[in-house]
């Protein structure tokens, strides 16, 4: 059995538009995120129910109550890490690099995969380019896993959108204070008196996408993710807009007067 249907839809004027109902990354994607919700749950439950059996025993050294509101903090702040960083990775590595071989295998069906981005956080994704054969290749979660060749006559526009957000860190220090009495003078330390902040701004970049299926559809949008790779998102947009500018100068030189 074929990895992906073949699907058509007719665009006026302009050919058939080629898309590719990708089940078998879809439902790899979504097995894998379920399983990683219910472990999750179920760990939660396991070391919540070993942390109500330690402080329940603990009651002459420390509060129950307290006792259990840090045991659970403890397990959403470090244990999901660690489950994250040992058993999730692993398993998405492996998972999602299948993922990937599927969506390249499909791309090259049509199309040579001149420029090409892959994404395994948050959910795989794969964007490749074809200048020669005015080809755009887009898959992911917000094609709902379905491969999409995209002409320049569908493409509406491409952008990079910035998002930038303010990471303040703070030092607080000692000074060294004096004091005086009546009979008597000192000095020491007074501690908190001295503070340093450094905020850091960090920006984020996303190339988005606006595409039109069909002349009857309305405007659909991709987001693809870039984080602080700015130059490599600028370079998508620069290479989209060329594909798009000699599609329609060809389209124009043939049509008639």
């Amino acid at each position: 059995m074929e990895n992906a249907e073949v699907m058509t839809r007719a665009a006026p004027g302009a050919g058939q538009i080629s898309v590719y109902d990708d089940y078998e990354t879809r439902n790899t994607v979504h097995s894998q995120v379920k399983l990683e919700r219910i472990v999750k749950v179920i760990l939660l439950i396991i070391w919540g129910s070993l942390g109500i059996a330690v402080f329940r025993e603990s009651h002459d050294i420390l509060n129950p109550l307290l006792g259990l509101i840090v045991a659970f903090f403890l397990i959403y702040k470090f244990g999901g890490a660690m489950i994250s960083a040992f058993v999730f990775s692993p398993m998405r590595a492996i998972r999602f690099g299948s993922c990937f071989d599927r969506m390249r295998n499909i791309a090259n069906r049509s199309m040579s995969l001149v420029k090409w981005q892959s994404w395994e956080t948050p959910l795989p994704a794969l964007i490749a380019i074809d200048p020669a054969q005015r080809i755009l290749f887009v898959e992911g979660p917000d094609t709902g896993y379905r491969s999409l060749m995209l002409r320049p006559h569908q493409i509406l526009d491409a952008k990079i959108e910035r998002e930038q957000t303010v990471e303040t860190k703070t030092k607080h220090g000692a000074s060294l204070g004096y004091f005086f009495g009546s009979s008597s003078f000192g000095l020491g330390l007074i501690g908190g008196s001295r503070s340093k902040s450094i905020s850091k701004v960090i920006e984020t970049a996303f190339l988005e996408i606006s595409y039109l299926a069909d002349a009857s559809s309305v405007p659909a949008r991709l987001v693809f993710p870039f984080g602080d790779q700015r130059r490599e998102a600028d370079d998508w947009v620069i290479a989209i807009r060329q594909m798009c500018s000699a599609g329609r100068n060809s389209v124009a030189a043939i049509a008639p007067p």
